[in-house]
């Protein structure tokens, strides 16, 4: 697996404690924000990111009870579905595009948490204004 980023991804009903706590304390900025979702991202290149989502949020459930998934971006994630289900990897989601701008499939490791596996795709009109 060639893994060009990770971003852990917790699960919180009020988006806006974090967003106060890591851009006013930890100089994180903004990179994503709807009423669902939170990415935050610190850095010149952004190469650290955090993710916050109500739960249920977007339509995706929260697949690991403890509200804890890592995000993993890849360079084609059809080939990486197909290589971790050669794998027996517990697949909970097939690959799929989303309006939010990625395309996506979700296995779960040996210990129950959730790998969101995705590579960027182009955000559906309505998500637009929330990419930053």
């Amino acid at each position: 697996m060639k893994l060009n980023k990770i971003v852990p991804l917790i699960n919180t009903d009020d988006l806006s404690v974090p967003r106060d706590f890591y851009t006013r304390t930890m100089g994180f900025e903004i990179a994503f924000e709807n009423e669902s979702y939170l990415g935050l991202r610190f850095g010149a290149e952004g190469v650290l990111e955090l993710g916050f989502m109500r739960p249920e949020g977007c339509g995706q459930p929260s697949f690991t009870p403890g509200g804890l998934t890592y995000c993993l971006e890849v360079d084609n994630v059809d080939d990486e579905h197909e290589r971790l289900r050669g794998l027996d990897v517990p697949v909970l989601q097939a690959p799929q595009d989303n309006p939010w701008g990625d395309r996506s499939c979700i296995v779960a490791d040996p210990l129950g948490i959730a790998l969101y596996v995705y590579q960027p795709i182009e955000p559906a009109p309505e998500f637009a204004d929330a990419v930053k």
